[in-house]
């Protein structure tokens, strides 16, 4: 099975996350305890506040992650593939999350971050912590970090969750590193990003190939039948559940404001 990216996908909207600035207001360079607290949270599965499951779409990515090593789910913002993935990863067993910034451009904090998400160290990333960011470095790196993951013992492979991925689009070493990761993947490992909008074009010969899947927008609309469900839980007529529809161009983030909640009134 395979699920094609629709080519109309919007421009990259504005990110939803600061990025980890390393200075505050006056200039001040932060402290190590401040910086291991940024390193923390963007390395939690997200705590989802009133979560709608979509068992459409948890089916949907099972199957997906279950054939194919790598998983793009690609969307504008609330469109729900954060909330639909911290869903499942809280479901897998041995989850890795790591929500991506606009600072993580830099090879360096990026790839130490990377390391942090699957090995569990709690202290901030360091200069010397990385390889070079060539294709020859990017081979190291990731090599010493799957022969790592190769020795522990597991009965299911390990979920990596890459969240925002769209930010790092620009950086010149990123499509070295998105083919190398994809490649790497083994038996040990399943591979689940999200972005906002698609990567370059030539890295989606990977798709031709049985390596990566993709679910597309379109994919993550709500339907009617699901619409009609959350407007039952919530007390609220079809009627005005297709009309909450209509106007939210089925995008679950949208439709939920527009929704009256009559249970909690």
């Amino acid at each position: 099975m395979s699920f094609l990216l629709h080519d109309s996908l919007n421009e990259i909207e504005t990110a939803e996350m600061n990025s980890p600035h390393r200075v505050n207001g006056g200039g001040q360079s932060t402290s190590p305890l401040s910086r291991v607290t940024v390193l923390e949270e963007k390395l939690k599965i997200p705590l989802a506040e009133g979560l709608v499951s979509r068992p459409r779409l948890l089916e949907l990515l099972e199957r997906s992650i279950e054939q194919y090593g790598a998983t793009l789910i690609s969307g504008r913002a609330g469109t729900g593939k954060t909330t639909l993935a911290a869903e499942y990863a809280r479901r897998a067993r041995g989850s890795s999350w790591y929500t991506i910034e606009p600072a993580d451009l830099d090879w360096r904090e990026f790839s130490a971050s990377f390391s942090a998400s699957l090995f569990g160290t709690r202290r901030p990333p360091r200069a010397g912590d990385a390889f070079e960011a060539d294709p020859a470095g990017i081979s190291s790196f990731l090599a010493a970090t799957f022969a790592r993951l190769g020795r522990r013992k597991r009965k299911t492979p390990k979920l990596i969750v890459l969240d925002n991925v769209h930010h790092l689009f620009d950086a010149p070493w990123f499509g070295e590193f998105f083919r190398q990761l994809i490649v790497s993947l083994d038996e040990n490992a399943r591979l689940l990003m999200l972005c906002r909008s698609k990567p370059t074009a030539p890295l989606w010969r990977l798709r031709s190939k049985q390596m990566l899947n993709v679910i597309d927008e379109n994919m993550l609309d709500l339907s009617e039948e699901e619409a009609r469900a959350i407007g039952k839980m919530r007390g609220v007529a079809n009627d005005i559940s297709a009309a909450s529809l209509k106007r939210s161009f089925g995008r679950i983030g949208t439709f939920l404001k527009y929704l009256p909640d009559v249970t909690g009134q």
